[in-house]
């Protein structure tokens, strides 16, 4: 009974224990840089090393017990062994709270950290939906500007006599442009109806034949009058190097005839029906020239 007394004041006194600050202190900074998982297998680790100990602790208690078979030797020889284990149970305790504690540390950053990452995706989402709405909203101002613009220009004050002029001017071009074929670019022509048979007969004999009969299939598909020659000519003298008409229509065209009769600006041979065979032969051109440019 003497021996289980001693012992049991031997357990009292080394329960109370606790390992050297320093190394506590050394065994938390290393322990700062370990995710939660780390440390969790970590505390587990522990906690069966926590219960073998117990477990040697209770089997050297029990030894103990029965002194009167055993030397007095061995009986100190198993309560230092069961101060060195409780000892270490003490140690492992205390990592185990320190542990626990970091743990809850890591999570909660975790959490914090999780918190403000939401608060920043969903702020990104937001600026990213308010992108998206600016450049709808920056297309359909380009296309109402564009479509604004178009407007400007078909409602700028463009002289109507001028408009014809570039009627006039455009169809001469067209008519060059199907009879001379790849030849077109090639002379640099001033593209005067009056003088298109000449330059045909200068091209070189293969291509003037060529030439001769798409000028004549050209001349039946508008419906070419000689006296047409002269309606043009004076037709392109209201026409200047600065007032190029870019859009040319029909429509606009024949308002244009109908306010120069109005002005009593067509007269002699550029007389109203003559200038809107101009025009109806300039639309007739242009189909053609855009056909001919297909082909190539």
């Amino acid at each position: 009974m003497g021996l289980q007394v001693v012992v049991e004041k031997q357990r009292s006194t080394i329960s109370g224990r606790r390992p050297p600050e320093e190394l506590r202190v050394s065994a938390r900074l290393k322990r700062r840089s370990k995710p939660c998982e780390e440390l969790e297998k970590e505390v587990e680790q522990l906690k069966r090393q926590v219960q073998v100990r117990d477990g040697q602790i209770r089997q050297l208690e029990s030894n103990v017990k029965y002194p009167l078979n055993v030397k007095d030797e061995n009986i100190q020889e198993y309560q230092d062994r069961i101060t060195a284990l409780e000892v270490e149970v003490s140690e492992c305790n205390s990592k185990i709270k320190d542990l626990e504690a970091e743990i809850e540390r890591l999570k909660l950053k975790n959490s914090n950290q999780r918190s403000r990452l939401d608060k920043h995706s969903n702020r990104i989402a937001s600026l990213e939906s308010e992108k998206l709405k600016d450049s709808d909203k920056i297309a359909e101002n380009m296309r109402h500007i564009q479509s604004l613009q178009q407007k400007v220009e078909e409602l700028s004050e463009v002289p109507h006599m001028i408009y014809i002029g570039q009627i006039a001017y455009n169809f001469c071009l067209n008519a060059y442009r199907v009879v001379m074929g790849d030849q077109f670019d090639k002379y640099h022509l001033r593209y005067h109806m009056s003088e298109i048979e000449n330059e045909i007969k200068k091209m070189p004999d293969v291509q003037q034949k060529e030439a001769e009969r798409k000028w004549k299939k050209f001349q039946e598909d508008v419906h070419w009058e000689p006296e047409m020659g002269e309606v043009l000519k004076l037709l392109r003298q209201s026409r200047n190097s600065v007032a190029h008409v870019k859009h040319l229509n029909k429509g606009k065209a024949e308002e244009a005839i109908k306010e120069l009769q109005k002005q009593e600006e067509l007269i002699g041979p550029i007389r109203p029906d003559k200038v809107q065979s101009v025009v109806d032969m300039w639309e007739i051109s242009c189909r053609l020239q855009t056909h001919n440019s297909q082909k190539h």
